[in-house]
């Protein structure tokens, strides 16, 4: 069987991407305000509340639904007793607490509609975080790939031909997490990366460093069954499994670099997470050693993909 190609141009960071982190990957909610006075956030407590169960994840790695469950009532009120882009925050809201809580069905349904109600009431950027978010529950929740790679087409017709620089990079990055799921390795390390180069912001530049890290694990996984073949594979010296040892080194640098970051911003919950998925890929070296080791003693075929 002929041995994997991958571009060793990219293989320069890494970390695999668990679901778990994509819990912690929020959309953004438009401002409420009314002419020029400004008029009170319905939404605020709500916020408030998914705010400090995303920090508390990020912080101590506990899931605590009942930091979002005394918001339900009155989102299922303001839902039920208004309309047009009121009705779409508030179920917007709903939708990512259900996704939140592992309700992915439920949040899938009440997402979708919450994007469609926002899209007819020109609401455009909740109608493209609410399609993210059905992305996200049927990538990670009901795992229908076809039904996520559907709403990600939809987040990109609504930012359109000029996408804010923020819609461009999560646009990059769900599209590379989506193509990781599906299996499309070398797709997937292409737009992490992207989407790596484009963050603008530490939170960001994280979970793209863990996309990176996903991609370059799979490769490694890929080992189990062939070698990689890389820029550096038929220089001197080079021997067959090296390109799945490079493959390691570099989904080991991402993943401290992402535990880096984690750490900075006092997410030691995540720093932690990262920090175990680098010392895991020490095992997959073993593998790849023993893997070499014993193909070393076999002679070469005519056959060989390497001769």
């Amino acid at each position: 069987m002929a041995p994997r190609l991958f571009i060793a141009s990219l293989v320069e960071g890494s970390s695999r991407l668990k679901a778990c982190f994509g819990l912690v990957a929020i959309g953004v909610i438009a401002t409420l305000s009314s002419g020029s006075i400004a008029q009170p956030d319905p939404l605020f407590e709500a916020k408030q509340a998914r705010d400090a169960y995303v920090r508390t994840f990020r912080e101590t790695g506990r899931i605590d639904p009942a930091l979002l469950a005394a918001s339900v009532p009155a989102l299922e009120a303001l839902a039920a007793a208004s309309d047009g882009a009121t009705r779409a925050k508030a179920l917007y809201e709903l939708g990512t607490i259900e996704r939140m809580t592992y309700h992915f069905s439920n949040a899938a349904v009440t997402l979708a509609e919450a994007a469609d109600l926002a899209a007819a009431s020109n609401a455009r950027d909740v109608a493209f975080d609410a399609w993210i978010g059905v992305a996200r529950a049927h990538a990670y929740g009901t795992a229908d790939h076809a039904a996520a790679a559907v709403a990600h087409e939809h987040a990109v017709a609504l930012a359109g031909d000029a996408p804010t620089p923020q819609q461009r990079y999560e646009l990059i990055a769900y599209q590379a997490q989506l193509e990781l799921g599906r299996g499309e390795t070398e797709a997937g390390l292409i737009d992490a990366l992207e989407a790596r180069r484009i963050a603008a912001t530490d939170e960001d530049r994280l979970y793209a460093e863990l996309n990176v890290g996903d991609a370059l694990e799979k490769f490694a996984e890929s080992c189990d069954y062939r070698p990689l073949i890389d820029e550096h594979s038929f220089e001197p010296g080079d021997t067959a499994y090296d390109a799945c040892r490079r493959a390691v080194a570099s989904s080991q640098a991402a993943y401290a670099r992402a535990a880096g970051t984690a750490a900075s911003l006092g997410w030691q919950a995540l720093a932690a997470q990262a920090r175990q998925l680098q010392s895991n890929l020490n095992l997959r070296r073993q593998l790849i050693d023993m893997r070499a080791k014993g193909e070393a003693t076999i002679p070469a075929s005519a056959f060989s993909p390497r001769l």
